[in-house]
């Protein structure tokens, strides 16, 4: 990462960084679930789902 980066960080990456990965599947999971919610309204598909 950049030192130049002032984005925030999720807590769980943070936290997960510190050492403690626990909350970090949940998130992730919550990522997908988000992304595979925008791809079905936005129409987009993988080609392997065709």
């Amino acid at each position: 990462m950049s030192e130049h980066n002032d984005a925030p960080v999720p807590a769980p990456v943070d936290a997960a960084a510190a050492g403690d990965a626990a909350g970090l599947i949940d998130y992730a999971a919550d990522v997908m679930a988000l992304m595979d919610r925008l791809r079905a309204d936005w129409g987009v598909v993988y080609p392997e789902e065709r």
